[in-house]
């Protein structure tokens, strides 16, 4: 009872008390998810300048999902067989795909990144090392897939134009037929597996910013 009438008496007081000069403010504490991909997805092209060196074409494309998270795509292939002296096929075929994503420590596409990639390829190759894995008097053919870490910087010179530099390590499960004849002929192929670890990543990447 003594609860009820307070109630009673502060409703009466409440109703007799003068208007008091109040500013309501509607604060939208849910910011539109829309909006914000809209302001902070980058989209860009790009080819590592040195890979291109070993004349193998390549191309990579680069999404960003948040502010400071992107998906970094790179495709690469390499048809050429580089013909040396009778019996002796130099090559470096293959095609490799890289997928990755990196954190940005600022914001994508500009300054410090972290990132975690993947890796699929095909390769023919002969009369090549690649960092002493490989014995130059054999040709190995077969598949690899693996996995890496790697961290980079990326500068921007203007709206459109970039440049970034990057280093991975990983490991990499490669299957494959080899054999010491270059030209794979007549001679038995050996059949064999080797877990590789050491650099996965290296490059110096051209960037366009499409937007």
């Amino acid at each position: 009872m003594f609860i009820g009438v307070l109630s009673a008496h502060s409703w009466t007081q409440a109703q007799n008390s003068p208007p008091t000069n109040e500013v309501m403010i509607d604060i939208d504490t849910t910011a539109s998810w829309e909006k914000i991909k809209k302001k902070k997805t980058h989209l860009a092209l790009k080819t590592n300048l040195l890979y291109a060196a070993t004349l193998t074409p390549n191309l990579g494309l680069e999404i960003g999902i948040t502010p400071q998270i992107s998906l970094n795509i790179v495709g690469s292939y390499n048809p050429w067989n580089r013909e040396g002296k009778k019996g002796d096929n130099d090559k470096l075929v293959h095609w490799l795909v890289q997928p990755e994503v990196r954190y940005w420590l600022c914001e994508a596409s500009n300054g410090h990144f972290i990132g975690i990639h993947g890796i699929v390829t095909k390769y023919n190759i002969a009369g090549y090392s690649l960092f002493s894995m490989l014995d130059k008097n054999y040709r190995y053919e077969g598949w690899g897939a693996g996995v890496g870490i790697n961290y980079g910087y990326s500068w921007v010179f203007s709206k459109r134009w970039g440049i970034e530099a990057y280093l991975g390590i990983g490991v990499v499960q490669f299957t494959f037929d080899k054999t010491d004849n270059r030209d794979w002929c007549c001679n038995k192929s050996e059949h064999a597996e080797k877990t590789y670890f050491g650099p996965t990543q290296i490059g110096i990447s051209l960037i366009y910013n499409i937007k």
